[in-house]
């Protein structure tokens, strides 16, 4: 597994600062930078309807060395050949057989991060 673990990935954590009067500010801080596998998830025929049209699910799993702390609110940052891209953390499958070799997958959704 550890030749194909060929793209490079970020692993990004969510604070959020409250102001005095209840505001929220929502950051994102560099976690971990690691290698790891992607694979394309969804075929031509995973679409939602938004808005009354079709629209692709642009879904990925990331395969990478197990590490402690993963959770769903944590979004991954892919820098590929289409430009810097993020993905939030739709599940995290730490099924025995994988987690047994060291490795977990998890499964992100794109969607555009405001900075």
């Amino acid at each position: 597994m550890i030749g194909k673990l060929d793209s490079r990935i970020t692993i990004l954590q969510k604070s959020v600062v409250r102001d005095d009067i209840g505001g929220e500010t929502v950051t994102y801080s560099t976690l971990k930078s690691t290698w790891c596998k992607i694979e394309k998830k969804t075929t031509s025929d995973d679409n939602i309807e938004l808005s009354g049209r079709q629209t692709p699910i642009n879904e990925l799993d990331f395969i990478l060395r197990y590490f402690v702390g993963m959770s769903e609110d944590m979004i991954i940052q892919y820098d590929g050949l289409m430009g810097e891209r993020y993905y939030k953390i739709v599940s995290i499958n730490e099924e025995f057989e994988t987690r047994r070799k060291g490795y977990i997958r998890i499964t992100g959704q794109k969607f555009d991060l405001e900075k």
